[in-house]
């Protein structure tokens, strides 16, 4: 796929955070792969483990594609990378409930309720 000069700015976006607005059709999901292997890439300063790298997309169907095309571009550009299966990949909504899911939860006395604790979780580490 021949990239617009948009695609390519947003595949090596020196920032943290990037969020992909665009029609259908347009080519996020190649984007977003193209920008994974990017900071999957080791050499550079701010090369990512896949742990560290989290991509949202809005549906179960889109997320399946994602996590397919991110993998075979992965695997043609560096190879086979440890830990690929840390990344999260899907929906935002399936972020939350896994999120919700790790933290610990507690009987409380009087109520007899569940309730959840807070725990501390790191960012961008």
């Amino acid at each position: 796929m021949k990239l617009t000069e948009s695609q390519r700015r947003a595949i090596e976006h020196a920032g943290r955070n990037l969020q992909l607005i665009a029609c259908a059709g347009s080519g996020k999901t190649e984007v977003v792969a193209r920008r994974v292997v990017h900071l999957l890439t080791p050499g550079r300063p701010e090369s990512l483990l896949p742990r560290n790298i989290v991509a949202f997309t809005f549906t179960d169907k889109a997320a399946a594609e994602l996590k397919e095309r991110i993998v075979t571009r992965t695997r043609q550009a560096l190879g086979e990378i440890p830990g690929m299966a840390e990344m999260f990949v899907g929906t935002i909504h399936a972020f939350c409930l896994e999120l919700l899911k790790s933290v610990p939860r507690t009987r409380t006395p009087r109520a007899g309720r569940t309730t959840s604790t807070p725990t501390p979780m790191p960012c961008g580490s």
